[in-house]
C-alpha cells in the first residue's frame, strides 16, 4: 500500500499525547511504527517525516533516562537530515549541536566535541550566530578539563550575546567564566565574574530568583575552598534562603534540588553533617519521580548513605 504521510503525522501527535501524560513507554511504539512508513526514496517530506520520527523517539527515550537509545535514534536522524539538506545547512547545524547535547549528558565528550565543532563551523560559515555552539562548546572543555580553551570559548560567546543585547544569557556566561577560572585557582578573576552575573541576575529577574541563589552557592564553593568559611557560610545561608521560598513561577524543581545538592556538598566539606543530610532529604523530595531523572535519585540516595555511615548510624545506612 501506498506509504501514507498524513498517518505519520497522526502517530507523531498520539505519541506526544502520551509523552504529555507522562507515558513515555506506551509512546516509543507508536514512534517505532512512525518511522518505519516513510520510504526514504520518495523525496524530501518523507525523509524529513523519518528524521522527525527519529528525533521524538530519542526525546523519549531519554525522558526515561535510557541515554543510549536515545543517542542512537538522534544519529539515525542527523544522518537522515544529512542526506536530504546536505552538510552546510544551518538547520543540519542545530541538530548537530542538539545531538553534542545528548553526548554531553552521557559523558561522552569526545564525540560532543565533534558535532558540536561541526555545528560552530556551518554557522561560521553561513553567518548564522555561533554564540550557542561557543557557549557548549566551553562547557565541553571544561568538562575535559581544558579550562583554558573553555574560558576563550565562553569569552567569545559572551561577547556575541552582549552585542545582541541577551543580557541575561551574558550573566549565566559569566558564572560559566568563574567556574572555569575557579578550576584555573584564579580566585580574585572568579569572583569579578560571579559580582558581575549576580548584579545583572538581581536587576533583571529579582533578588529572590534560583539564578540569584545560584550565584550565591558558587561564591560559596569558591570562599570554601581559600578557607574563607565565615563568607562561604554567609553565601550557603543566602542561597538556602532564597530556596525556601515559594518556587518562582516557571523555575523548574531539578533547578532548585541541584542547587540544594551543591550546598550539602559544602556543609559535608565543613563537616556539618546534620544539615548536609537534611538537604538530600529535601533535594529527593523535589525530584520525587521526574522522569529521566532515576541516575539524579539514585546518586542522592548513595551519598545520603555515605553521610549516614560517616555518622556512624550504621543502621540507617
Amino acid at each position: 500500500c501506498e506509504p501514507n504521510l498524513e498517518l505519520v503525522m497522526c502517530l507523531h501527535v498520539v505519541a506526544a499525547l502520551h509523552c504529555s501524560l507522562g507515558q513515555y513507554s506506551e509512546a516509543i511504539p507508536v514512534l517505532e511504527r512512525s518511522i518505519e512508513i516513510p520510504v526514504m526514496d520518495q523525496g524530501q517530506n518523507h525523509a524529513l517525516a523519518k528524521f522527525s520520527g527519529c528525533m521524538q523517539l530519542g526525546d523519549t527515550y531519554a525522558m526515561l533516562g535510557q541515554i543510549e537509545n536515545s543517542i542512537l535514534c538522534y544519529t539515525a536522524g542527523l544522518e537522515i537530515q544529512r542526506q536530504v539538506l546536505g552538510e552546510k545547512d544551518p538547520q543540519f547545524g542545530e541538530t548537530c549541536r542538539y545531538v553534542a547535547e545528548a553526548h554531553v549528558q552521557a559523558l561522552q565528550f569526545d564525540d560532543a566535541k565533534k558535532l558540536c565543532q561541526m555545528a560552530l563551523d556551518i554557522h561560521r560559515e553561513n553567518g548564522s550566530p555561533a554564540s550557542p555552539d561557543r557557549r557548549l562548546m566551553g562547557l565541553i572543555c571544561d568538562s575535559k578539563g581544558d579550562y583554558e580553551a573553555a574560558l576563550e570559548h565562553y569569552v567569545l560567546a559572551s561577547m556575541a550575546m552582549a552585542a545582541n543585547g541577551q543580557e541575561t544569557d551574558v550573566a549565566s556566561i559569566d558564572c560559566s567564566i568563574g567556574d572555569a577560572y575557579l578550576s584555573l585557582a584564579r580566585y580574585d578573576e572568579a569572583i569579578f565574574a560571579y559580582q558581575k552575573a549576580l548584579t545583572v541576575f538581581k536587576s533583571t529577574k529579582g533578588e529572590d530568583h534560583p539564578s540569584v541563589a545560584s550565584v550565591f552557592v558558587r561564591l560559596a564553593d569558591l570562599y570554601n575552598k581559600i578557607g574563607k568559611f565565615r563568607e562561604s557560610q554567609s553565601y550557603c545561608e543566602n542561597a538556602l534562603r532564597i530556596y525556601g521560598k515559594q518556587p518562582v513561577p516557571g523555575s523548574p524543581p531539578e533547578e532548585i534540588a541541584s542547587g540544594l545538592i551543591d550546598v550539602s556538598c559544602i556543609y559535608e566539606s565543613m563537616n556539618e553533617l546534620d544539615e548536609a543530610l537534611n538537604l538530600l532529604h529535601k533535594a529527593l523530595k523535589m525530584y520525587g519521580n521526574a522522569p529521566g531523572q532515576q541516575s539524579t535519585t539514585a546518586g542522592i540516595e548513595a551519598q545520603m548513605g555515605v553521610l549516614y555511615y560517616m555518622m556512624e548510624s550504621y543502621s540507617d545506612s
